[in-house]
């Protein structure tokens, strides 16, 4: 017989496994050698998608040059990380691997710390002894299976074609059956890569197969519903026999050696039967477990809160007139209905008489109203409209100033943060032509940004969170951020005091002209613009933040010469604007305005929202404390650059 080579493809993910042999550490050259590879088999395992099925079997590397791509050892890019963490761009890389070789079959490796902080506090733990474990990330591209089988009965298969990627310092050393961790902590997730199976198999004809039969099974005469005139839904036991009856074919078909293309075709239309059944199985559990736990609901009236739901949960789901239609026609109930009356009839005097439909009198509750008054919001009507919480309904929200006029953001400051500035702009003089030159009057300072604590915290019950329909927690937690949101945007114009941000109605160098009416809005506008053009401001990229009184005077004002209104076209004078609550107004009568270039304001935060739930401080009283802290702070790199007034007035 003839031999002919196959080539399956696979889909694989990158791998991992623990490193075999950690050797001395050189602290003067902060290195370490380390076996980061053997031939130990590590039990793998993959899914096929064309036969819907799992492979299982022995990897084992080979170390033949030809088997081993060395492109990236030999570019020095395969690097130390932190647990797998390839996902963090340099900041996760703690050294590199400066050397290797192949030898005995194994990879043999040379190891180097980075400088930093970071990497020389792991170099110092492995030097002591602490951190033992290391872990070697790599990617396979073909296997080829060797025809002999591991202690566990799994085939061997030997990687022909891979390439390592990065070598790990990992407290607990990976699973040999996991792939890359760091996959869960990846929201773009790395997308499997195709490896290749390669075989020499015989030819030979294709094996005749005949499938067995299926035990026989007792006549059954399917039910049927009148109204519906469909065959009644298999319940999840049903699901599963018809499921292992079909799985059943399919792994004889799978155990032939050769299969013929019909024999091929089979086998697909049976995998994708089995994964629809499991599909059908899965919602069909999901609905019998909702059934039961209506089985279980007592009195609503002594129930706790999430009883109650349930019981609203059955109340909606129950077609009272698909029950008269069932007992009419001699019917035995089903599904929720049947789980009613059996309530009902449980918690009756006489246990319900034949061809009755019991529903239980405790569950209508006590509501006003009497016989023959069935309203939704009185009577025993009431008691067919359940209580429904379907979403939580925020406070109102204004837009936020910062990312709306321009501010620039500043994430993930470390430290106290210093702007060297140009505070006195240089100028030139015309000179004769031996003239001395004159001073230049350039002056620098700097500005600094110190980080500012903004606080707050509230209380909650436990029993709320485990009664709740909504992620109350979650709620909680949004409503602490969005309140810092509006308390910060507060204090951009005008300042929290001396423990938050300067705001820039208090900032010092921000013009402040002096006008003589406040009422005529033309003239605050135009002293504004002219300020700020005076201190050499870019017009083009300033614009107004109106109170919200500015905004009603604002916006009912005319030019009386021109008979203009002053807002025309969504600008003021030409300028963009936006009307804010955050720039409170002056008193009831007099509103505020500031105009500027807002993208020379930056905005510095620290560190993250650092939520913190604390579960024991009030642990005697079953609440739960939520925290939130966050530190910032607000520059403004050219006060010069704004204009304010704080007058407006009624005309």
């Amino acid at each position: 017989m003839s031999k002919k080579t196959t080539r399956e493809e696979i889909e694989m993910q990158p791998q991992v496994r623990a490193v075999a042999k950690i050797g001395s550490y050189n602290k003067e050259a902060r290195t370490v050698e380390v076996t980061a590879a053997t031939e130990y088999a590590v039990q793998r395992y993959t899914y096929n998608e064309k036969k819907r099925d799992f492979i299982e079997f022995n990897e084992i590397l080979s170390f033949k040059p030809e088997h081993f791509r060395t492109e990236r050892l030999e570019q020095g890019v395969v690097t130390l990380l932190d647990n797998h963490d390839r996902y963090s761009g340099a900041k996760g890389v703690r050294g590199v691997i400066e050397g290797y070789e192949l030898t005995n079959n194994t990879l043999q490796t040379t190891v180097r710390f980075g400088k930093r902080a970071e990497a020389q506090e792991i170099a110092d733990d492995v030097e002591d002894g602490i951190l033992k474990g290391f872990s070697l990330g790599y990617r396979v591209f073909e296997y080829t299976p060797d025809g002999t089988k591991g202690e566990n009965g799994l085939p061997n298969w030997r990687a022909t074609d891979w390439e390592p990627l990065e070598l790990s310092v990992a407290p607990v050393p990976a699973d040999p059956r996991s792939t890359s961790r760091s996959e869960e902590r990846n929201e773009n997730k790395e997308t499997k890569h195709t490896a290749f199976v390669v075989r020499e198999v015989e030819e030979t004809p294709p094996a005749k197969v005949v499938i067995p039969p299926a035990p026989k099974k007792e006549k059954e005469t399917p039910q049927r519903s009148v109204a519906t005139n469909k065959h009644t839904m298999k319940n999840s036991t049903e699901l599963k026999q018809l499921r292992d009856e079909k799985t059943r074919l399919l792994t004889t078909l799978d155990g032939q050696s050769e299969r013929s293309t019909e024999q091929e075709t089979e086998m697909d239309t049976l995998a994708g039967e089995v994964k629809g059944l499991d599909k059908q199985i899965e919602a069909r559990e999901q609905r019998e477990a909702v059934l039961a736990a209506n089985a279980r609901i007592v009195d609503p009236a002594t129930s706790a809160d999430g009883e109650t739901r349930e019981v609203n949960k059955a109340v909606k789901g129950a077609d009272f007139g698909r029950a008269f239609v069932a007992m009419a026609d001699g019917r035995k109930l089903e599904g929720a209905l049947a789980e009613i009356d059996q309530e009902g009839k449980r918690s009756s005097l006489d246990g319900g008489g034949a061809n009755t439909f019991s529903y239980p009198t405790a569950w209508l509750g006590t509501r006003a109203g009497g016989a023959d008054d069935f309203q939704a919001g009185s009577g025993d009507g009431s008691g067919f409209v359940p209580t429904v919480v379907p979403k939580f309904i925020e406070a109102l929200m204004a837009p936020t100033v910062i990312e709306t006029l321009g501010a620039t953001q500043l994430n993930g400051l470390v430290g106290t943060i210093q702007f060297p500035r140009e505070s006195a702009a240089a100028t030139a003089t015309a000179a004769t032509e031996v003239a001395a030159g004159a001073d230049a009057g350039l002056e620098i300072d700097q500005w600094t940004m110190t980080p500012k604590r903004y606080s707050s915290k509230t209380t909650y019950s436990k029993q709320l969170m485990l009664q709740s329909p909504l992620a109350a927690e979650t709620i909680i937690a949004n409503a602490l951020r969005r309140g810092h949101d509006r308390k910060l945007n507060y204090d951009m114009f005008s300042g929290g005091g001396s423990a938050a941000i300067t705001g820039l109605m208090t900032y010092s160098g921000v013009n402040a002209p002096t006008i003589a009416d406040g009422t005529d809005y033309e003239q605050i506008c135009a002293a504004l613009r002219k300020a700020v053009l005076e201190d050499h401001g870019d017009l083009s990229a300033s614009k107004f933040a109106i109170s919200p009184l500015t905004d009603e005077f604002f916006g009912s004002a005319v030019n009386v010469t021109g008979v203009d209104a002053l807002i025309r076209d969504g600008k003021i004078k030409g300028s963009e604007f936006m009307a804010t609550p955050y720039l409170a107004d002056s008193t009831a009568i007099l509103g505020q305005i500031v105009y500027g270039d807002f993208s020379n304001i930056l905005f510095g935060n620290w560190g993250s929202l650092d939520f913190l739930v604390d579960p024991y401080t009030s642990a005697n009283t079953a609440q739960i404390v939520i925290h939130l802290n966050r530190w910032v702070d607000m520059l403004a790199q050219n006060p010069e650059a704004f204009a304010r007034y704080t007058q407006v007035g009624l005309t």
